[in-house]
């Protein structure tokens, strides 16, 4: 009879969890949630570059009309084709380009290519710093 016992009492001691299997769990959860942030906070910078992107697209394409109704291309043609009348008429040249000049499309354009590279930056940075958690950049094949 203590023969049973003991195989039974050794069956259990096989069946005990490791000692650290607490600390693997707690690690593995943590891995997990970091990866995850990680994943949310590429996302949301992917989301915001594809934006300001579109943002840039189209500000550029309303600067460019602007300028072209205005009669900017028209001021700067005369000015690097006729130099002489450009000079002797400079002062009213110059003023004339300042009042055609949108300035409102001008802000708007600089401001979305502004943030265009500050997010392309940023979304480049935190790809090169996480591809290797999000394997991403492994070049591993299981």
């Amino acid at each position: 009879m203590p023969e049973k016992i003991e195989k039974i009492l050794k069956r259990l001691e096989l069946l005990e969890p490791p000692g650290d299997l607490y600390f693997k769990i707690i690690s593995r959860i943590e891995k997990e949630q970091y990866l995850r942030m990680r994943k949310i906070f590429l996302l949301k910078t992917l989301f915001s570059f594809l934006v300001s992107f579109g943002l840039s697209f189209i500000s550029s394409y309303s600067l460019l009309n602007e300028l072209e109704s205005s009669g900017f291309f028209y001021f700067m043609k005369i000015a690097l084709n006729d130099k002489e009348i450009f000079l002797s008429f400079f002062d009213n040249f110059f003023l004339a380009i300042l009042e055609s000049l949108p300035i409102f499309n001008i802000l708007f354009f600089l401001m979305s290519s502004i943030i265009f590279v500050f997010v392309l930056r940023l979304f480049f940075e935190k790809v090169g710093r996480y591809s290797f958690y999000l394997n991403l950049g492994s070049n591993n094949k299981k």
